[in-house]
This record gives C-alpha cells, sequence and structure tokens, in this order.
C-alpha cells in the first residue's frame, strides 16, 4: 500500500445549496461533524452544503467522489434544525438543496462576520520540506489571520494557497462575535400554545417515520388527508 492509499478518507451525505433533490456523497481527509457548513463544488460552481451524515465504511461505488473543498466558517446546525430541513422539503414536495439555498443562497453574507484562519492537516503524512515546516511552526506561533499573514509575513500568498490545495493546511472560519450580541429584554416572540406544540411534535415524529406517507392540504380549510 503507498502513502496515497494510506491517507484515511471520511465520506460525508451532503445536501448541496443548489435546486436538487437529495444529498450527494463527498469526502474528506477531515473528519467534521455532523451538521457542518461546507464548501462543495456541484456542476462546475463552488456552493455551500450542510453534512448531515458520515458513513461507517467507504461505500462501494465506481465514480470518482468529489472531496470537500473547505469547512466554511463555524456555522453548524443541530440535529433540529436538520429535522426541520427534511420536513420543508416532504411537507411542500421541494427538493431537499432547494430548502438549504433558501436559508444559505451563498456565502456573501457571511464573509463580514468571520474571519479566515489557517490550521495544520494532522492527517497529511507526505514528507515536508524545510520551508513547509517552518511555516507550519509560524502557524502555531502567531495566531493572525489569513490576510495578516500575507499582508505581514515573509510567505507569498502563491505558497500559502499552494499548501491550501494540497490539503497540508486548510481554511477555518472564525465568527466575529459582537455580530450576535443581542437584547434578549428587547426581542418578543410568541410562544406555541399547547395545541401548537403538541401538534409540531406530531409532524416531526411522522417526518422521521419513513413509512408515513406526505401530507396534502386543501387550502382553503386547512384540514388534511394522508
Amino acid at each position: 500500500m503507498n502513502k496515497k492509499e494510506s491517507i484515511k478518507k471520511y465520506y460525508y451525505d451532503v445536501i448541496p445549496s443548489y435546486n436538487i433533490k437529495g444529498t450527494l456523497l463527498y469526502h474528506s481527509d477531515i473528519k467534521y461533524e455532523v451538521g457542518c457548513i461546507v464548501r462543495i463544488s456541484l456542476r462546475k460552481k463552488e456552493v455551500l452544503g450542510c453534512i448531515v451524515n458520515l458513513l461507517k465504511q467507504s461505500p462501494n461505488i465506481n465514480f470518482r467522489v468529489k472531496n470537500i473543498l473547505e469547512q466554511n466558517y463555524s456555522y453548524k446546525f443541530n440535529k433540529n434544525t436538520i429535522d426541520f430541513l427534511y420536513w420543508v422539503s416532504k411537507y411542500n414536495l421541494c427538493n431537499l438543496g432547494l430548502v438549504l439555498k433558501l436559508i444559505i443562497s451563498n456565502d456573501k453574507f457571511l464573509e463580514l462576520k468571520a474571519k479566515i484562519f489557517l490550521a495544520e492537516n494532522n492527517n497529511y503524512i507526505y514528507k515536508l520540506t524545510g520551508k513547509q515546516k517552518e511555516f507550519i511552526n509560524y502557524l502555531s506561533e502567531n495566531y493572525l489571520s489569513y490576510k495578516d499573514i500575507v499582508k505581514e509575513s515573509i510567505y507569498k500568498k502563491s505558497f500559502i494557497d499552494n499548501l491550501v490545495k494540497k490539503n497540508i493546511i486548510y481554511k477555518k472560519h472564525q465568527l466575529n462575535k459582537e455580530f450576535f450580541k443581542l437584547d434578549l429584554r428587547r426581542i418578543k416572540l410568541n410562544k406555541l400554545n399547547l395545541y401548537q406544540e403538541q401538534a409540531f411534535k406530531k409532524i416531526l415524529k411522522l417526518v422521521k417515520d419513513k413509512k408515513t406517507k406526505p401530507i396534502y392540504f386543501d387550502g382553503i380549510t386547512g384540514s388534511g388527508k394522508t
């Protein structure tokens, strides 16, 4: 077994932020958590996606699986949010990717809320050059953003981008917490009443049950039938 074959690959089911049905298969040598927002390549475009499943073993497939380009920011959907995506898709009979696209159509609105940092890929096993080792040490000793490193250090942007391309290092994003300072006393949210809460829990249970047929509403009285 050569070095390339010995690199551990993780396979993920990813919902793309694109009008497409279901999930797509991607892999990475970086282990991500379920719910992480990542950047992926789809039909010659870069889009965001949400990881919804980590496969326990390598799939038996006969096609090339694309690599996850990078984790995008520190955003992560919890289980309830992921369940909600599936529920909206099933309830409205629309593609799962379209539901996600309505929430995160692109990452431009996120860029002002985060800084890009660089981190070493600990799963990389190839031998590093002296200059590459020096840069890894530089990262561990200086907690600077990607922009500041390019601006203030002796390392050229092309050299750093090449390390990212080779997966020696990867980009990570850190949210600017000042954008999330909320005065909860000024926020008034309507709580669900007892019957609404019961109905909501029942709908979630139906969504999780794959044997349940979709519910159709007549659009006038709000009554439905299965």
